[in-house]
Formats: C-alpha cells, structure tokens, sequence
C-alpha cells in the first residue's frame, strides 16, 4: 500500500505531458500485447483505429513507411482537387504565419489520404516531416497506421492523435491534429492537419485545423458554386 501511494503521489505530481504519454504507453503495451481495451486512456476514434490497424497492420513495432503513390495517381490527385488546392493556398499565407511562431505543419490530402499540399519548412530536429510531406505521400489509415489526417480521412470527422497514440511506434514522436473538408455536397473532399515532431503543442491545435479547415471549405464551396451565384 504505501509502494503505491507512493507511486500515486509521484503520479499526480508529475507534469500533465509527463503522465498522460506514460499512461498511453501503458495503454500500448495491455492492449497491444495484452489485448486489454484503452477505453478511458484514448479517445474511441484512436482506439477503433488501433484495431483495424493491428488487423491490417500486424505489429506496431514495424518501422512506418511514408511513401508517395504512384506518380500518375499523384497527378490525378492534384488535377481532380485543383479547386481545394487553390482554396488551401488562398488561406496559407495567413495559416503560415500563426503557425511561424511554433513547431509546427500545415498538410492538405485529398479524400482518400494522399497528401495534396504541405508547408514543411525542413527544422533541423525534424527526421519524419521532410519525408512525410512530400507531394504524393500516402498518409492513409492502411499506409501508415494510426495518424490524424488518415483518421480524419477514415471517419469524416476531427481528431487529434499525440504521441504514443500513433499505432506504430517509430511516428510516436509526432503530435498531429486534424480536421475534415467538405465540398459542396457535403461530400469529404480533403483533410487539413497540423504536425509537430517531437514538440508537443502549446496552444490549441485543434481549434486552428478546424478554424481554417472552415475557412479552406468555404472558400471550395463558393468555387464550386459559381452557377448558383448572382
């Protein structure tokens, strides 16, 4: 009893960063190796993602491969999304400059995951970014696992994945929050994340992917309503 008292207390005055990343870890290992659910650790949308992706996947140990598609299905992409791609640079320069005076990317995908616009700067502690931002490169749940903009992708709808909640481990030094993008018939057209590598956020990333996810919609939604305007 006092051998776990004592670990509680060191627990509760641990940093908030600090114990949340060793409870996932936990998380990881009872339900990875245990089988054990993560319920109350992570959110459902990982949780879910974590089990399709241990099905398709296998081990979450394995090293994550960031590759492009093909090169005529990255030009597809870019040819069939020119509408977003012009709505998402329209909203850069002011996305870039909120985001300058932090650690973190701005990355655009189509619908199905496949990354459609990046703003990587290339910081010298960043081994993951430069790969994972190049045009082309497949961020899907099936490509590299459990990721924001691949969750997003899969399920439609917001989500933030820190950490050790990616399913493979070696990505577990990326903090991604991501929102999604409808077109105008309320079908998902794209995905907005913001990353950071090895940095955690300090300030709401959350809010500012669904804030220009809205702006980089709306700016779609008027372009591809250009009949029903007068």
């Amino acid at each position: 009893l006092l051998a776990l008292a004592d670990a509680m207390n060191h627990l509760s005055n641990s940093s908030f960063f600090d114990s949340r990343s060793a409870r996932i870890e936990l998380a990881r290992q009872r339900f990875f190796e245990e089988g054990q659910s993560p319920a109350g650790v992570v959110g459902a949308d990982v949780f879910e993602s974590w089990a399709r992706c241990l099905r398709l996947h296998g081990n979450p140990h394995e090293q994550a491969t960031f590759e492009p598609v093909t090169a005529s299905r990255t030009q597809l992409a870019l040819m069939k999304n020119r509408l977003l791609r012009r709505a998402w640079m329209d909203e850069l320069p002011r996305l870039e400059s909120i985001l300058s005076t932090t650690s973190c990317a701005a990355m655009l995908t189509d619908a199905s995951g496949v990354l459609i616009g990046a703003s990587c700067v290339g910081r010298a502690h960043e081994e993951l970014m430069p790969v994972a931002t190049r045009l082309g490169v497949n961020l899907s749940e099936g490509a590299v696992g459990t990721t924001a903009p691949g969750v997003a992708a899969r399920t439609g709808k917001p989500v933030c994945v820190l950490g050790g909640e990616h399913f493979f481990a070696s990505v577990k030094d990326m903090h991604c929050a991501a929102a999604p993008i409808r077109d105008v018939r309320g079908q998902l057209a794209g995905v907005l994340d913001l990353s950071s590598e090895r940095i955690p956020f300090a300030f709401d990333a959350a809010a500012v992917a669904g804030l220009f996810a809205g702006a980089i919609e709306n700016r779609l939604l008027v372009a591809q309503s250009s009949e029903h305007l007068v």
